[in-house]
């Protein structure tokens, strides 16, 4: 690794700037000042940068008020949470400013198609020749290279005599490398299937693509080590599920002896950029023991001791805050105890045990309050400004709240999948949610519900399924002062207190193989009972994507702080719903109830159906939103029915379905993605669908048809040996009950031609990209599903898959 320093050399360097968001490229960039300052004061953190340019832009501005932003150089990575920025009036010009260290400025306007961004008292230590630089605005991005030049003081400069690479047809990563099984137990043999999804170019060298791990070679600079290569081969042995679909796999065994972290990443090659080594999101690998049957009675003895403990105090005091007092204390002094404090604001007590296990206990009556219920106390209400953010005041967070917008470009939420999780209250607000989501008929929502005891911890792993969240539990804010040390092993987003929700999954010895990478790393923590309640981290490390979600979370604190909100919003949400401290279920009842009437019934956006300053009066508690002000639950057009979302957001799946980029040199016929459908291909077994609800357009006084189009490709191995045979794999498609398509081999076989990939039996022939228009006027105005099915018959050993890209409605 190289460090650019005053006085290293005179010689002139190049420095190759890499600037990547995603795929889709829809900013064209052009650097026309940049630099880069090294401190002198000898500490890295001292080091400085500077970056002013142009874009040409393809995509519809990105709303920067209600998104977060990643911005990275070097081994630096700030990610600037949602609603940080400010925007005009008119929605093209958008700024963010820091007085602290790290990036301080980001500029972006479309209307005059500059940005700039810049930072100060940050650490490039481990600069190197290829200097990696990006800016995530979440629905936006761009690439390009420059060439740079070394000052006479050590600084860098944008060469503006060098030529740009302009990087669009440059490989791309997609989203960032995943290991299954995603944590590994200390002396356990394990194989560990890496995966990383590379978008569709030739310019990529397939033989670049590797495996490699990031180690430390001393407190300051770290390198890599390769692992294996990776392949797109279709071979199992490699972990690869299907040939030539862009997603290279290989599998590596570990066998660690000791508790650690590792963290892996891919790399890949240009052919036309051979010197540059292109580098993908890495992925942190946990190596931990396995959690032991007496840390697990200890966990749950601990939190039963605290909750007895407390009560026995308060008996003795009559004082709730010196009985908190003498139960830490006891804590404190515990051997098997490593940090402990008092919850802020004195209504419940935490802990982490030496083993690295969180616990706590609420001390409150919670026969009102959805988390507890204040004492007589003398803290001042917080003041409230309907003009801009509620803030707080004493030890109280600032919530941020947002107000309805004069801006008429409606986001829409990326899937009508609803759940309501209520582990408490369901007959509050959530059976009302649940019954107007269900009454819908356009939209048509899928509703899941998980009521009291089905309100488990598992729930909570899959919620990026789902468009619209509705929780009800009991919550608090914990772990205000934990150790840093702790902290760091947790991997935590937010430092300071830490908003959790309550489950009805309970821990114990015969389950503790579900909870233990959760409790060891931070996510989960032990109530009394060995109740478990979930974290903010949980939702990050679970819930990657969320399709531009509506989260209403109705328990005590959930907007005490952003810690909650942020793990949402910087996750993919768009708008989050909640309340500042312990709050009555007679008031979420109320405002709850009526939100939801407002975003369905009156198909209000989540800022017009939000009145701020809204409290309950008691404490008080007051009702927030956090994010954007324009997202709509009540769009009825079909979603993603191009799947440029880079997954099946919007649909539902049964068996093998799922988005890739490209299958061999079969490539979508719009956009970057596509999806598939199979009889099972790799390690699937399950033949595929996807479907979702839909409304179909009406009529307009110009128009005289509806029309379903969509494209499609049959691929088969049963091309052409089995035609004629009873092996008659089939593709269907279903609307409102009614079959408009229904394909099987034999009906295919005379217009078919060898394909460029194999599946595991050998051959494949394929159909080409076929479009398919509909007239569906007959059913205007209805309501129902849409269904693209993909069936195995006769057999489950050769394979058939069908791609499929631009479904939509045009009225005509």
């Amino acid at each position: 690794m190289l460090r650019f320093k005053p006085g290293i050399t005179s010689m002139v360097v190049s420095v190759l700037l890499f600037y990547l968001v995603s795929i889709t490229n829809a900013m064209d960039l052009k650097i026309s000042n940049a630099t880069i300052k090294f401190g002198t004061s000898g500490s890295p953190s001292s080091d400085s940068f500077k970056f002013i340019g142009k874009f040409k832009h393809t995509l519809q501005p990105v709303d920067l008020t209600s998104v977060p932003v990643t911005i990275t150089v070097g081994n630096y990575s700030e990610t600037i949470p949602a609603g940080s920025f400010t925007g005009n009036n008119a929605g093209d010009t958008f700024k963010y400013a820091s007085n602290l260290p790290g990036i301080n400025k980001v500029k972006l306007s479309y209307k005059t198609k500059q940005y700039e961004f810049s930072a100060t008292d940050v650490d490039l230590s481990e600069l190197d020749t290829l200097v990696y630089v990006n800016m995530d605005l979440t629905d936006d991005s761009g690439c390009i290279y420059v060439e740079m030049k070394e000052k006479k003081d050590g600084s860098l400069k944008a060469n503006k005599k060098s030529q740009s690479i302009g990087c669009s047809s440059l490989p791309q990563f997609l989203g960032k490398t995943t290991s299954n099984p995603d944590v590994v137990f200390v002396s356990e043999s394990t194989n560990i299937v890496f995966r990383q999804g590379i978008s569709a170019t030739a310019d990529l060298d397939s033989t670049s693509v590797k495996l490699v791990q990031i180690t430390d070679d001393t407190n300051t600079s770290s390198t890599t080590l390769e692992v294996a290569q990776m392949y797109d081969d279709g071979d199992l042995d490699h972990g690869d599920d299907i040939q030539g679909d862009g997603v290279y796999s290989c599998i590596v065994n570990l066998l660690i002896p000791s508790e650690t972290t590792l963290e892996y990443q891919v790399i890949a090659k240009s052919l036309n950029l051979p010197k540059v080594t292109l580098s993908s999101k890495g992925v942190t690998l946990p190596v931990i023991a396995h959690l032991t049957t007496e840390q697990v009675d200890n966990a749950i003895s601990t939190a039963d001791k605290a909750k007895s403990d407390y009560e026995a105090f308060l008996a003795q005091t009559g004082d709730q805050q010196q009985a908190l007092d003498l139960l830490v204390d006891g804590l404190e002094s515990d051997p098997n105890i490593s940090d402990a404090g008092i919850e802020e604001n004195g209504q419940g007590a935490w802990w982490v045990s030496a083993d690295g296990i969180l616990g706590a206990i609420p001390v409150y009556d919670n026969t009102q309050y959805r988390g507890g219920s204040l004492r007589e106390s003398a803290r001042k209400a917080p003041e409230v400004n309907l003009k801009s953010d509620i803030e707080g005041v004493g030890k109280y967070a600032a919530p941020r709240v947002s107000f309805k917008s004069t801006d008429d470009d409606t986001e829409k939420v990326g899937s009508k999948k609803a759940a309501i999780i209520s582990p408490f209250f369901y007959t509050d607000e959530a059976d009302d949610i649940e019954a107007l989501l269900e009454d819908s008929l356009c939209p048509e929502y899928e509703v899941e519900t998980f009521v009291d005891p089905n309100g488990t911890v598992d729930v909570f792993k899959s919620l990026h399924k789902y468009g619209i969240i509705v929780i009800t539990s009991h919550g608090d804010t914990y772990y205000n002062g934990l150790l840093s040390l702790w902290q760091d092993k947790f991997g935590w987003n937010f430092i300071g207190g830490q908003v959790i929700i309550l489950t009805n999954s309970f821990l114990t010895n015969g389950n503790k193989a579900n909870y233990e990478s959760d409790l060891k790393l931070g996510r989960l923590c032990v109530l009394a009972n060995g109740r478990l309640a979930i974290l903010p981290s949980f939702i990050t490390y679970y819930n990657a994507n969320f399709p531009k979600s509506l989260v209403y979370v109705g328990s005590c604190r959930s907007t005490y702080n952003s810690s909650m909100s942020d793990a949402f919003l910087n996750s993919g949400a768009r708008t989050y719903y909640g309340f500042t401290e312990y709050v009555l279920s007679s008031f979420c009842n109320t405002v709850g109830k009526q939100l939801f009437i407002d975003l369905v019934t009156n198909e209000e956006t989540t800022g017009e159906a939000f009145t701020p300053g809204q409290n309950d009066g008691s404490i008080p508690a007051y009702f927030t939103m956090h994010g954007s002000n324009n997202l709509s639950i009540a769009d009825t057009d079909l979603i993603n029915g191009g799947f440029e979302t880079g997954n099946l957001d919007g649909w539902t799946t049964s068996g093998d379905g799922r988005v890739i980029t490209q299958l061999g040199s079969t490539i979508p016929t719009e956009g970057s993605f596509m999806g598939i459908i199979s009889t099972g291909l790799g390690f699937t077994t399950s033949s595929g669908s996807i479907s979702q609800p839909v409304c179909i357009p009406s009529l307009s006084e110009d128009s005289t048809s509806v029309k379903l189009k969509y494209d499609w490709n049959y691929f088969s191995e049963e091309f052409l040996e089995y035609c004629g045979s009873q092996y008659q794999d089939y593709f269907t498609v279903t609307l409102l009950g009614t079959i408009l398509q229904n394909n099987t081999v034999d009906s295919l076989c005379g217009s078919v031609f060898a394909s460029d990939v194999s599946f595991d039996r050998g051959d494949v022939y394929n159909t080409g990209w076929q479009s398919k228009e509909i007239d569906v006027t007959a059913l205007e105005g209805e309501s129902g599903e849409i269904i693209f099915s993909a069936g195995d018959v006769g057999d489950s050993i050769y394979d058939t898959a069908i791609l499929i890209d631009k479904v939509r409605f045009e009225v005509e």
